[in-house]
């Protein structure tokens, strides 16, 4: 994600648990461990809100993040807590 988003991996997962952006786990039957894949549209998608969002002054939380009790703060430093 770093190379062609500038996320690190916690910022994405911590986007991941705030339901803002969408993945899955592909992982052979019996394994414990596999793949987790970003859904790219939906990391684009993010991203694009977050542009076109009017600056605010206050910090005020955006429309999206606001329903899910997450602040703009909170995204840009990944300080979300699942």
């Amino acid at each position: 994600m770093r190379a062609t988003h500038g996320m690190g991996r916690t910022l994405v997962y911590d986007l991941m648990r705030a339901g803002l952006i969408q993945s899955a786990c592909i992982r052979r039957p019996g394994k414990a461990a596999g793949v987790r894949l970003v859904n790219v549209a939906s990391l684009n998608a993010y991203i694009t809100s977050q542009l076109t969002l009017p600056p605010t002054a206050s910090g005020e939380a955006s429309a999206a993040s606001e329903s899910r009790g997450v602040t703009e703060g909170e995204i840009k430093t990944g300080a979300i807590h699942g």
